[in-house]
């Protein structure tokens, strides 16, 4: 008897307790398509603006870096505000303190993004592999944002 009186209070407990929210998630959409390169090894390098410059920018795709970033001689010729910051990237067996520029808006063709915060690094080596000027890297914590493919 005890173990029917359980099972019984139990049913009113499950019946009382709110069900469980269920989220639709809206199906992902095109929203835009613009060119890149593809350098051997499968680096990417796509073209953006950041702010209100008009100059274009080449921004290597990289899923493997953590964050976004720019090339510290494109901000000094960009004019763009650096932020020193407590902040530690790890990068090419290094790990350092690297400043910011903050709350920036990249743009794309048909596409904006704001308030994006880059850690800026010096990406002279790069622009000398690839033979032109990389201003930065998009890494993980832009791509995860969006399905990206070609």
């Amino acid at each position: 008897m005890r173990s029917i009186k359980i099972i019984i209070l139990s049913l009113f407990a499950y019946n009382a307790s709110p069900a469980q929210e269920i989220l639709v998630e809206t199906p992902a959409r095109l929203i835009t398509r613009f060119p890149f390169k593809q350098y051997s090894g499968g680096v990417i390098i796509i073209n953006a603006r950041i702010a209100d410059i008009p100059d274009t920018l080449n921004f290597i795709l990289d899923t493997g870096s953590g964050g976004i970033s720019l090339d510290s001689s494109t901000c000094k010729e960009l004019n763009l505000i650096t932020k020193q910051t407590d902040t530690t990237i790890t990068g090419m067996g290094v790990t350092k303190k690297v400043p910011f520029v903050f709350n920036q808006t990249l743009h794309f063709p048909q596409l904006s993004v704001g308030r994006l915060n880059f850690h800026v690094n010096n990406y002279a080596v790069l622009s000398s592999v690839y033979g032109e000027k990389i201003d930065g890297i998009i890494g993980y914590s832009f791509l995860s944002r969006y399905i990206v493919k070609n």
